[in-house]
């Protein structure tokens, strides 16, 4: 072998031995496999951690729609309901980081199952990425059409002439609309007795017949009921009036500052996803959110649209984590 060919030779050696050490390298680093610019190249799956057919379940498969239009890819809803979403939420968190398998991230798995559950398989601070806020959702304070009760002062007078003789039902022990009941409570200065249902729907039919004073429920559920005048609203429960009932008050307007709850959904990924990949779908999420068709969809189920940045919702989650912990705190709420 001449002096020339050799060393060519040796180049090329170096060339393919710098090659595998590169290829190697690359299938070591998680979510590093695939150039995020060509992310997603097959279906992805957005899980939710509540049943098919409920409001998270119908708010997952509009958003679901509208991120397929810009990803370019199939975007499938896998329903894994339990555990208050706990189930869904550790099946985001222990999957593999690589944007193809995403959460319907709700307040109550990452804000507030943390203080109702002595034990969870995750951390909700740690093992996800946050992409995004998606939705927040307002709960609503309600009476029978027939109650003496026609403001929310009515009903506190009474609660305070009477203290511990008011019931009030709630959707379920540690849901958000019992959490706003709560800090209603603390921030009143009243003694309410909680009745806890088990959904909405059985606490709207007693509400209906008379038989539990008032509820602290979703919106969704009960505005149909309120339109049609079974059911009067004393207030809602967010920082703002609702689009669909701009009549009702706030509990805040109604003279009780500092009671202001909502509801939230996003969209977060396994910790450790790439940054490239959780920017492409925070620009899609942010695309999806300011569609026409989509802010109607969420409409019809009382949700209003609210989109942040993965840094504003990772900050947001963690404020919300603190202040609906004092909440459960000091109420003594569990669920174990």
């Amino acid at each position: 072998m001449t002096h020339s060919a050799s060393k060519a030779f040796s180049l090329l050696k170096k060339f393919l031995i710098g090659a595998c050490v590169l290829q190697a390298a690359v299938h070591a680093v998680p979510g590093m496999a695939q150039a995020p610019e060509s992310f997603p190249s097959r279906p992805v799956r957005l899980v939710v951690g509540f049943p098919a057919g409920g409001a998270a379940d119908v708010q997952a498969r509009v958003l679901a729609s509208k991120l397929a239009e810009t990803l370019g890819q199939q975007v499938i809803v896998d329903n894994k309901p339990g555990a208050g979403s706990n189930i869904g939420a550790e099946l985001v968190a222990k999957s593999k980081p690589d944007g193809y398998t995403l959460l319907l991230a709700p307040s109550a798995a990452l804000a507030i199952n943390p203080w109702l559950y002595s034990r969870m398989s995750f951390d909700p601070q740690r093992d996800f990425a946050f992409i995004g806020q998606f939705t927040s959702f307002q709960g609503l304070v309600a009476v029978s059409a027939g109650a003496p009760f026609k403001t929310l002062k009515d009903l506190v007078s009474f609660a305070k002439a009477q203290p511990g003789k008011l019931v009030f039902g709630s959707p379920g022990n540690g849901t958000t609309p019992h959490l706003a009941a709560e800090l209603f409570k603390s921030v009143a200065h009243i003694d309410m007795v909680h009745a806890s249902y088990r959904g909405d729907a059985a606490a709207l039919t007693d509400a209906m017949a008379g038989q539990t004073p008032v509820v602290f429920v979703n919106m969704a559920s009960a505005l149909p009921l309120i339109k049609a005048g079974r059911l009067r609203a004393l207030a809602v429960t967010g920082k703002q009036r609702a689009l669909s009932l701009p009549d009702v008050p706030t509990i805040e307007e109604a003279g009780f500052p500092g009671s202001a709850v909502t509801g939230w959904s996003g969209l977060a990924a396994p910790a450790g996803t790439p940054e490239a990949i959780v920017t492409r779908l925070s620009n899609a999420l942010k695309l999806a959110v300011a569609s026409a068709d989509l802010r109607e969809k969420l409409a019809q189920q009382a949700a209003e649209p609210y989109f942040s940045t993965p840094v504003a919702f990772a900050a947001f989650v963690s404020e919300e984590r603190k202040r609906f912990g004092k909440v459960i705190r000091d109420a003594q709420i569990t669920v174990d």
